[in-house]
C-alpha cells in the first residue's frame, strides 16, 4: 500500500465520520481530492512566485 493510498483512506474515513456517509460515489471522492490538491498546489506556486520575486 502506498502512502498517498493510506492518507487518502484516512481521509476519507475522516470525510465519512464527519458527514456520517461515505461520499455518493468514488468519483465525487476523487474530485474532491484534485481540487484539494489542486488548491495546495497554487498556494505553493503562487509562494513559490512570490519569493522568486522578492529575491
Amino acid at each position: 500500500m502506498s502512502h498517498a493510498y493510506a492518507t487518502d483512506t484516512a481521509a476519507l474515513e475522516d470525510h465519512r465520520h464527519s458527514v456520517g456517509q461515505w461520499p455518493e460515489s468514488p468519483d465525487e471522492h476523487a474530485h474532491g481530492i484534485e481540487a484539494a490538491n489542486g488548491s495546495a498546489l497554487h498556494a505553493l506556486y503562487s509562494s513559490v512566485e512570490q519569493s522568486r520575486e522578492s529575491a
